[in-house]
């Protein structure tokens, strides 16, 4: 593996400067980087590359001191078109910006020909440069942050008269004063997904982008000029937000330049898609899920290598557990956002965004461990060991720790509004931050690895801020330097693997090229099938500077075979030039000229294997069709238990396919919240429903499940309640309602009240007496989290539920049952129950003869303790055995990181505080300190818990204690929960036990509650498709929405690949709860259901599929849909995988009872075996598409 470092290069030539940027580039043309370097408070100072790392301050001799100015922003770019480098400064400070142009021999001239705009109580930050209009030249855009508050400028007195002027404007109706619109401006914050909340801010000063005329003149565009557009493609004007960096990238593959503005506190970040001539439109709010809250910096890179471009933007969380906590402050009232799906929240963390290649990204910066890299500023994405994939590295450290929560607390209150920024800035009660700048290897699996000191040579402390790359030494690969307060931080790259350095010459106009695209082809990866090595040439990044822009590749092992290929853009056209024998360890410089013509490729989108069908769901209304979804009325979860991770009144809805009326067709059910109807939806032929509004929900339902309660009855609907949202806390309720639906859905009975609080169900013949019995998943005991819930077993008792005392002990105190499935995992005949545990394994309960004893040990699941929402079964590599597939937390959760197999996630729970509350203490251990440590800050922790604040009275306190010293001797009376993996796994079954495999990293992204088994593709491989997403946090914790729904293609051998939402054609955004299969057109495909807490339910049809053999398994009067029978095709050549029919499974829902089984060759037997009988194998004829199987092997065709 070729290995990287850095070693520090003691510059005593260049001196102590400050945390702004700098720009590195050859401005003589003797082939060697020089350097700018912004002063700040100190001379800004250029200084020219001797060689041998050896530089020359020529400051003054060029003519660029700009004395007297505090500079912060600095970039190298041709501007005027005559081929050399000249110079970009910007002051956020000063508010006073320069264009300096170059002779070419490295004397600079001030150009007065741009129109720089400036603003009294703002300045700029840095510049990055395109050619956005695809006329040959480099724009520039410019960003802007504030630097004077308008009370300092204008006064108390001032402020307070034109705040009076909007007030009046405001009472009245009228359009707010131009005076009043100088100082505020108002933004639309949503609340719900039918309200937004105005937001009355400060303004800040605008950002400004400035078109080239080809000779260096500049126009400053302005809003009348149109060029920056709504999401809706209305024109709007450019807002007045303080922005950071700003970086053009072409994100969506046409060949110019997209635009990503960071924002800073909670104003949102921009991302504007341009349309080759220079006009912007903002993408949709649904293609990024959320961002930063703090955004500093941002690069870009093909972090997996599938051709699509990705993202980081920085943050400022710290990697020390005591920062966060220091920096954490007092918290807020949890806001419920039930149902808000396109808003786009900001997270105090780095964010990684990860291309779908549709326009679309999820983010993933907890799964990648990147999340957390301290106060962060200039980051670049760079491979620093040259192994073929890049490597980030982020510029760290703040003058002052202005997020100390107890300085923050110790000043609040006389800093009000007299003091300003400047102040504040010099304020010696905000302790002083330098930290050691940040580099993470990547792995080459979208995971990084945090490289310590030791690894690559960041040891200093220090405050930097901006960084550039350069090869300073000439060695083919790229040196480093950060910007510090105190001397620059210079690092030579000592790595000695091969590399491939190319440096582009574009036509007049673009001297560097800047936005042609570099690929190696053959190089690491290549063969793999990942895309080629891709670098953008770009001008402008690592926070307020400039990089020189020499592309460099590493080439790992690989050394022969590689190619160059060059997609350079000509005046909005592209051309292509292809360099081939290639040799690893050589510079190519490659001019722009007579390439061939790139032919855009033809924009094709291909049908997807599901539709969405969301109209047959459509309400008819006298007003026209309408659109309904799962209600769910906002419940205050805290006010149990203050300390709760998540909501518990928001876990459902759950689904179910069953045939109510018992014409033939599956019908569709979705559970209610409280206050809310029952959605039914009865089938009619053809694939079309009939709506029903069922009963309203007193409180929330949870599972719901077809039953049929004795031969030739009719059947009735279960339908699980939650009591957590219970009145009055009078939490003994019925944990069950039957519902008939030939009385409208009324209750028909209901059984005896219990304190925990229903989660799944699940139906089989437990005692082999040929009905079905019912299974009741205990999830919780209300405001007693995390107390394990008692589960219960019902037995069918000629049509009675009644309650199987020989189960009642292995059931109680069972645990957090999210998920429950009866299966014949072990081939004895009987239904053994699978059930998904929070803080706690996959459980399996053997069942001989009606009684059920825990085997998970001996299967070798016990050692798996997770947060599994959710089971199911499926043959994934068809050997006939049931295999499990089980949803947990994923890894893209704040927790990632946190825990270990030796050190798990804890949780501890009691009445620590002797107030009759169960108290919750989430803990984990901490790497740094060899501590275990909470998880919840200071003032939560207190606001639950009064002497917690007694104990620590300072968040350094909180944030420097173990957990034994904050909390004292009170935990030992607790009782401990742990989790040790939150992977989404398939356990393969092998006989006696079960071999653990991690879902594909796609489906890690997001919480999976929803699981569903079938052979969508038709392919004769079982395939799995997963619900995901959660938003119901509690405040500490960002929601997790980085799923869309994935559907999984299985290869018959018990593994995945993951399905882009562009092909498979799902695409649900919210938080997914139960989801089912069906085939409800009949065509012999598999279908989909899918749920969504609080918002709309989405149903897809399968249209590409091969279509199937439609089964029915009749197991008799007492069971006429085959529940816990296992059928097999059987192939000239080998069997199929066995397909079990279920009643309950995945996640509070039910499939159909009519298995699809794919005949990927001509089908010649079935293979059944029925629940506590034999084997059947029957014939079937080729002709049919759909035949139901009786225990006598008796086969049924449709109309018979």
């Amino acid at each position: 593996m070729p290995s990287g470092k850095y070693r520090a290069v003691i510059g005593e030539t260049i001196r102590d400067t400050s945390n702004s940027g700098l720009a590195a580039g050859d401005i003589n043309g003797d082939g060697l980087p020089d350097l700018f370097v912004c002063g700040m408070e100190k001379p800004n100072a250029l200084y020219l590359n001797r060689g041998n790392w050896k530089f020359e301050n020529i400051t003054e001799l060029a003519g660029v001191a700009c004395e007297g100015w505090r500079l912060n922003g600095a970039l190298f770019s041709d501007v005027d078109g005559d081929r050399d480098l000249d110079l970009i400064l910007t002051s956020v400070r000063d508010t006073r910006n320069f264009l300096f142009l170059n002779d070419g021999l490295g004397n600079f001239t001030e150009s007065l020909n741009i129109g720089w705009v400036y603003n009294q109580r703002a300045g700029s930050v840095g510049s990055s440069m395109a050619d956005v209009d695809g006329d040959g030249d480099l724009d520039l855009y410019v960003t802007s942050h504030l630097n004077r508050t308008p009370g300092e400028i204008l006064g108390p007195k001032e402020m307070e008269r034109i705040h009076q002027l909007g007030e009046a404007a405001r009472r009245t109706g009228r359009p707010m004063p131009d005076e009043w619109l100088e100082i505020y401006s108002v933004r639309k914050v949503p609340i719900t997904p039918t309200f937004n909340k105005l937001v009355t801010d400060v303004s800040h000063m605008q950002d400004h982008l400035y078109l080239n005329d080809g000779r260096g003149r500049f126009r400053v565009v302005t809003d009348n000029d149109q060029r920056f557009r709504d999401a809706q493609g209305r024109p709007m004007p450019m807002p007045k937000d303080p922005s950071h960096e700003a970086a053009f990238r072409d994100v969506d593959g046409d060949g110019d330049p997209d635009l990503y503005v960071c924002a800073d506190f909670d104003w949102a970040d921009r991302f504007w898609r341009n349309d080759g001539r220079g006009n912007f439109t903002l993408i949709d709010p649904i293609a990024l899920r959320r961002t930063s809250q703090f955004s500093m910096g941002i690069d870009f890179t093909d972090l997996n290598r599938d051709g699509h471009v990705d993202f980081i933007t920085a943050d400022m969380l710290s990697r020390s557990h005591k920062r966060r906590k220091t920096q954490m402050g007092f918290m807020q009232a949890t806001d419920v956002a039930i149902g808000l799906i396109r808003n786009r929240p900001q997270i105090m963390q780095n964010t990684l965004h990860l291309s779908r290649g549709d326009g679309t990204w999820t983010e993933i910066a907890q799964f990648a461990g990147v999340k957390a890299s301290e106060w962060s500023w200039g980051l670049a994405f760079t491979d620093v060991d040259l192994d073929g994939y890049e490597d980030l590295i982020v510029a760290t450290g703040m003058i002052r720790d202005f997020m100390d929560a107890d300085a923050t607390s110790e000043i609040e209150n006389a800093i009000k509004e007299k003091t300003t920024i400047n102040a504040l800035l010099k304020s010696t009660i905000y302790p002083t931050l330098p930290t050691r700048n940040i580099a993470y290897r990547n792995r080459g699996d979208m995971t990084f690895e945090f490289m310590y000191a030791k690894d690559w040579g960041f040891d200093a402390k220090a405050v930097s801020g901006g960084l550039a790359q350069a090869d300073f030494d000439g060695d083919g690969d790229l040196d480093l330097i950060f910007n510090n307060i105190e001397p620059l931080e210079i690092y030579r790259n000592e790595s000695n693997a091969p590399r491939v350095a190319v440096r582009l010459i574009g036509q007049p106009g673009n001297l560097q090229a800047i936005g042609a695209k570099v690929r190696l082809l053959g190089g690491p990866g290549n063969s793999n099938g990942l895309a080629p090595m891709e670098q953008e040439i770009h001008s402008g990044g690592g926070y307020a500077s400039g990089s020189d822009p020499l592309a460099v590749f590493g080439t790992g092992n690989k050394t022969e075979g590689l190619k160059l290929e060059i997609i350079w853009r000509d005046r909005g056209k592209l051309t292509r030039r292809i360099i081939p024998n290639v040799k690893p360890n050589h510079l190519y410089e490659i001019t722009q000229n007579g390439d061939d013509p790139l032919l855009a490729p033809f924009a094709s989108n291909p049908p997807s294997l599901f539709k969405e069908d969301f109209e047959k769901l459509d309400v008819q209304t006298p007003k026209g069709p309408v659109r309904v979804g799962h209600g769910e009325t906002a419940f205050d979860d805290f006010a149990y238990q203050p300390l709760l991770p998540n909501r518990l009144s928001q876990l459902g809805p759950g689904v179910a396919w069953t045939d109510l009326n018992q014409d033939g067709i599956e019908d569709l059910v979705i559970s209610a919240g409280r206050g809310r109807p029952m959605m039914i939806y009865l089938g009619q032929p053809g694939g079309r429903f009939q709506f029903v509004q069922g009963p309203l929900a007193d409180l929330d339902q949870t599972g719901v499940i077809g039953w049929i309660p004795k031969p030739n009855a009719t059947p009735t609907l279960l339908t699980g309640i939650s009591n957590f949202e219970a009145p009055g806390k009078a939490f003994d309720h019925a944990p069950l309602f039957g519902l008939s639906p030939a009385k409208k859905y009324s209750i028909a009975f209901s059984l005896p009240s219990q304190r925990s609080t229903t989660g799944p169900m699940a139906l089989a013949d437990v005692d082999g007496d040929g009905d079905l019995d019912l299974f009741l998943g205990g999830r919780m005991v209300p405001g007693r989290y995390p107390e394990p819930a008692d589960s219960q077993l019902y037995l069918n008792e000629n049509g009675k539920l009644k309650l199987d005392g020989a189960n009642t002990a292995a059931l109680k105190q069972l645990g957090l049952v999210s998920g429950a499935v009866f299966g014949d995992l072990d081939g004895d005949g009987d239904p053994d129950l699978v059930l998904a545990l929070e803080w706690g394994p996959v459980k399996i309960l053997r069942n001989h003869n009606g009684k059920f004893t825990d085997a998970t040990k001996a299967c070798g699941l016990d050692a798996h303790k997770g947060w599994w929402n959710s089971v199911t079964l499926g043959d994934f590599d068809a050997d006939g055995r049931l295999d499990i597939a089980a949803g947990n937390w994923g890894r893209n959760s704040k927790y990632e990181e946190s825990y270990s197999r030796a050190n798990p996630l804890r949780i501890a729970y009691g009445d620590f505080d002797n107030n009759g509350v169960v108290d919750i203490v989430e803990n984990h251990y901490d790497k740094e300190t060899g501590t275990w440590v909470p998880e919840r800050g200071r003032s939560c922790s207190m606001n639950a818990m009064p002497f917690i604040g007694e104990r620590n009275k300072t968040f350094d306190q909180f944030g420097s204690g173990s957990l034994a010293k904050i909390y004292g001797d009170c935990l030992k009376d607790g009782t401990v929960l742990e989790a040790n993996t939150l992977t989404h796994t398939l356990f393969l079954n092998r006989g006696n036990t079960f071999a653990s495999h991690p879902l594909p990293a796609e489906a890690q992204f997001a919480p999976v509650f929803g699981m569903n088994v079938a052979d969508f593709d038709g392919d004769g491989h079982e395939d799995l498709f997963v619900a995901q997403n959660f938003f119901a946090s509690q405040r500490e914790t960002p929601r997790s929405d980085g799923g869309r729904g994935l559907l999984l293609r299985g290869d018959g051998k018990g593994s995945f690949t993951s399905v882009p939402g562009q092909e498979s054609g799902l695409k649900i955004y919210g938080e997914q709860r139960g989801s089912a299969v069906a085939d409800y057109n009949r065509d012999g495909r598999p279908d989909l259901v899918v749920t969504q807490n609080g918002a709309s339910t989405h149903l897809y049809q399968n249209v590409l599929g091969s279509p199937g053999l439609r089964v029915r398994l009749n197991a008799g009067p007492a069971n006429p849909t085959g529940v816990g029978a296992i059928a097999r095709l059987i192939f000239a050549e080998k069997k199929g995988p066995a397909k079990i029919v279920t009643a309950g499974s995945g996640y509070w829902s039910q499939d159909s009872a009519t298995l699809i089984f794919a005949r990927p060759t001509v089908p010649i037997k079935i293979e059944v075996q029925w629940p506590h009988g034999q084997t059947i194998t029957t014939a079937i004829p080729t002709s049919e598409d759909e035949i139901e199987v009786t225990p006598q092997g008796t086969l049924i065709m449709p109309g018979n």
